[in-house]
């Protein structure tokens, strides 16, 4: 069972990319930092949210190649809505526009998906679940990339603690906003605990 009323957080990140071939040293990290408030009812989610993301280029890799930062950010409000077409399958949109935008960053980004989880619990036998997502951003002419995961998840308890591992395929611009304009394509093997 979801829950419905209101609830609001503090996200805080860092996304950090290294070159393990050259000393591990760190290339770019990406800083997101943001305040969601979301809203349940019933089948329905809605997210009115603010966030900042900044980029950064590592010294090392400036150094080494000569790199030079271009200090893509924003700052954006989002608002997104979520359906629960059935207990295990729902699909979401979102739109972000950004009011302060520099280092190549667009105004627009647009992310919308598909995904399958079922919430009854699993008991000591895991259930498969997938996720498909789209990402669409002004600055590569809403060009932007594609995700998809699969893989088999337990959980516990009805609505609680879900414990995922699977696949992830991306294909896109880069996740790294230093090199936005850059594509990437990437599979590579996750695990998740949602708690």
């Amino acid at each position: 069972m979801r829950p419905d009323g209101w609830q609001i957080d503090l996200e805080v990140a860092a996304f950090l990319r290294q070159d393990l071939e050259r000393n591990w040293d760190v290339v770019s990290t990406d800083f997101r930092g943001g305040v969601p408030l979301t809203y349940g009812d019933g089948p329905w989610r809605w997210k009115l949210a603010y966030y900042h993301l900044s980029s950064h280029l590592g010294d090392e890799y400036a150094v080494r190649t000569g790199a030079t930062r271009i200090n893509f950010s924003h700052d954006a409000i989002v608002f997104g809505g979520s359906y629960y077409y059935r207990d295990d399958l729902r699909i979401y949109g979102e739109t972000a526009w950004s009011f302060v935008v520099d280092g190549g960053a667009e105004p627009w980004e647009f992310q919308f998906g598909l995904d399958y989880s079922p919430l009854t619990p699993t008991g000591r036998r895991p259930v498969l679940f997938w996720a498909l997502n789209g990402h669409l951003r002004e600055e590569v002419d809403f060009g932007g990339n594609f995700v998809a995961q699969i893989g088999y998840q337990w959980r516990p308890y009805h609505g609680t603690r879900l414990f995922r591992f699977g696949l992830q395929y991306y294909n896109g611009k880069s996740q790294q906003y230093e090199f936005f304009n850059q594509h990437e394509e990437t599979l590579g093997f996750g695990l998740w605990f949602d708690y």
